[in-house]
């Protein structure tokens, strides 16, 4: 049983999905409106849910290059690393954002805003959960 936990780091907001307790689908869990309090909100999370590892989305630019989100995004999962005990990988995540907005426009979902993050984050833990096939 190895439970997951995905995340789409963004400075205002964070994404999460999860996994089953197989760690072979992936759902939707919600968002972190509170930045200042997300890292003790992931480890609540990761108590009551048995979380096993944590997936969080590497903003690399389409060249596959870091720039300063990626920066960002380690400096966060370094913080993170220090309260949560419990490996810790990234997956690149480009083009998840304009997917998950596509996937709204298409079903017509107009706050698509409080829906994008965890749509990405979903989208982050199915290409991990695939890639590990």
């Amino acid at each position: 049983m190895k439970r997951i936990l995905a995340l789409d780091y963004g400075q205002k907001r964070i994404g999460l999905a999860i996994s089953d307790p197989t760690g072979i689908i992936a759902r939707p869990y919600g968002l972190i409106n509170e930045p200042e309090k997300a890292i003790k909100k992931i480890k609540e999370i990761c108590q009551k849910e048995k979380i096993k590892e944590i997936v969080v989305g590497l903003p690399l630019n389409m060249k596959g290059e870091e720039g300063i989100q990626v920066q960002k995004t380690k400096a966060f999962v370094s913080e993170l690393q220090k309260e949560v005990f419990l490996p810790i990988i990234f997956e690149d995540e480009r083009l998840t954002t304009k997917e998950a907005d596509k996937i709204l426009r298409e079903m017509k979902v107009k706050a698509r805003k409080e829906k994008i993050d965890t749509l990405s984050a979903l989208l982050i833990l199915e290409q991990y959960l695939g890639g590990k096939e």
